[in-house]
């Protein structure tokens, strides 16, 4: 006699496509597939600037994973955002684990946990509720993009960029300096921790970055600072 909870598991099984001699590709057509889907992405990911450039090599940011994700009928489904507490069992951090998921059919892909401390640069200047709200977004975008990247860094390869994502590349503790967001080609702002963007007009060109409300520019540092007494830091 076949009961509901028979009929609910077979209809979950189900769901989960069996691959047979007849579905299964050969190797060298998983080969060809996945240099169709770089050659596809990289026009997208090229115009959108969606990577970073750290020491001359270029990662994929997580809307660039999204984009290869999406060739491949993958979403991102985030299934837990977690407190990490110390020993005095204060919140120092969030975790969040993403799954990718078969927008076809439903079924789980692929997985990821990725976690931000409340004194990692996405927390600088925020107070109260705010900073745990800008740690908890970060841990789902880097477990997000973590799960993309262990199911699709082959695209990535074939594409010219790193396998490693973007998000894991600034991953850490309050160094206050995203590596991510570092752009090699431009000044670097070690206060505030991002890459200086170029601007130009009829007047001229110059080099500033958003900060708040408001816009940092950049000052280039003087070739040969007087020195200062008694100054902790050099005036430039």
């Amino acid at each position: 006699m076949t009961t509901d909870k028979d009929r609910q598991e077979s209809h979950e099984t189900a769901l989960v496509p069996l691959e047979t001699p007849e579905t299964a590709l050969s190797p060298q057509e998983v080969v060809d597939l996945t240099k169709e889907r770089a050659q596809a992405v990289m026009g997208i990911i090229e115009e959108a600037k969606a990577y970073a450039i750290i020491q001359g090599k270029r990662f994929l940011k997580c809307e660039a994973w999204q984009t290869i994700g999406e060739f491949d009928h993958a979403k991102a489904v985030t299934e837990w955002v977690k407190p990490v507490n110390d020993a005095a069992n204060a919140v120092v951090a969030w975790s969040a684990r993403v799954n990718l998921v078969d927008k076809r059919t439903g079924v789980i892909k692929g997985g990821a946990e990725m976690s931000c401390g409340l004194d990692e640069y996405v927390c600088k200047g925020k107070t109260g509720w705010a900073g745990n709200l800008a740690a908890q977004s970060m841990a789902q975008t880097r477990a997000e993009s973590k799960a993309f990247r262990m199911n699709y860094s082959a695209v990535a390869l074939m594409a010219g960029f790193e396998p490693t994502t973007a998000e894991e590349m600034n991953a850490g503790g309050g160094s206050g300096r995203p590596s991510a967001e570092r752009d090699e080609s431009a000044p670097f702002c070690d206060e505030h921790g991002v890459s200086f963007r170029r601007f130009e007009n009829d007047r001229g060109s110059w080099y500033s970055h958003k900060q708040g409300d408001g816009w940092h520019n950049y000052r280039k540092p003087a070739e040969n600072p007087e020195p200062v007494e008694e100054a902790e830091e050099m005036p430039w």
